[in-house]
């Protein structure tokens, strides 16, 4: 793909920390149905899987750095949400060394067309849980 030349050899830069908080806080706080979210699963698969043409490369630019961002923050980090669904999640995840970014879109993509009943929820949430279910720590 076109637009991950630009990211070969590159190491993943420190993550915006604001970015995930700012996507998380919603799910942490009262956990209320009428919640607001800037990006959510349905809008995060929409870019993921944008045109590689035009505008397209803008928005495909945009969720490899959104996932990009996610992973480094919960590579071999333990984070619990609450989602609006309800309940808890322990999520940690251990991403291996070499997994590119395109992988990382790829598998954050799969999970969101398996889910479609949660889309309208937070998308760093749902992406956390994608990266979490895919690269599980072993230990």
């Amino acid at each position: 793909m076109r637009i991950f030349g630009m990211f070969r050899g590159m190491k993943t830069r420190p993550v915006l920390l604001w970015l995930i908080g700012a996507g998380l806080s919603g799910a942490l706080m009262s956990g209320e149905a009428s919640a607001v979210y800037f990006i959510t699963g349905n809008v995060l698969l929409d870019r993921c899987t944008a045109s590689q043409t035009g505008n397209g490369l803008t928005d495909l630019a945009f969720c490899a750095g959104y996932v990009t961002d996610i992973a480094d923050t919960l590579d071999r980090t333990t984070i619990t949400v609450s989602p609006d669904s309800g309940g808890h999640w322990q999520i940690r995840a251990c991403v291996p060394t070499g997994v590119s970014i395109s992988q990382l879109m790829d598998v954050v993509v799969r999970y969101l067309r398996a889910s479609p009943d949660v889309r309208h929820f937070n998308g760093s949430i749902l992406a956390t849980k994608a990266i979490s279910e895919a690269f599980p720590c072993r230990s």
